[in-house]
């Protein structure tokens, strides 16, 4: 798994910015930012510097997984839960993408890669799940 220090890097060499669906898919599905880069760019129409819409993020996670022959299982009954609480409840052990007001969290085998930089969620305990989003949690199996 990418340590949040190395996505940074990428980040930077692809001038990139607002790129947490990006980071999202290359955590949860364990693949190089660059391919996660031109995935998301592909299938979710992601314009450079911006994040997709939420639903064309969900359709985008269903296509990579298709391609990388996994499946996904969509949580739309967490909706509303914390991002704290979802990582006690069922975070610390699978793949996610978990998508929170605006923001797109990747785990990997229960570590998070995120902005926080130190797999925890402290700074986003009171997000909540499925906020004006198409979808709550997808795991990837």
């Amino acid at each position: 798994m990418r340590t949040h220090e190395e996505m940074e890097v990428q980040t930077a060499l692809y001038q990139e910015r607002n790129d947490c669906s990006v980071r999202a898919v290359a955590t949860a599905f364990n693949m190089s930012y660059g391919r996660a880069h031109r995935l998301m760019k592909r299938h979710a129409n992601r314009p450079k510097g911006r994040g997709p819409s939420s639903e064309g993020f969900r359709r985008a996670i269903l296509k990579i997984a298709k391609l990388e022959g996994r499946e996904v299982i969509q949580h739309n009954e967490m909706n509303g839960l914390t991002l704290n609480r979802f990582y006690k409840e069922h975070g610390r052990s699978g793949n996610w993408i978990v998508h929170i007001k605006a923001h797109a969290v990747g785990i990997l085998d229960g570590r998070i890669c995120d902005w926080t930089g130190d797999d925890t969620v402290v700074h986003r305990k009171t997000a909540r799940l499925g906020y004006r989003a198409a979808m709550a949690a997808i795991e990837i199996i």
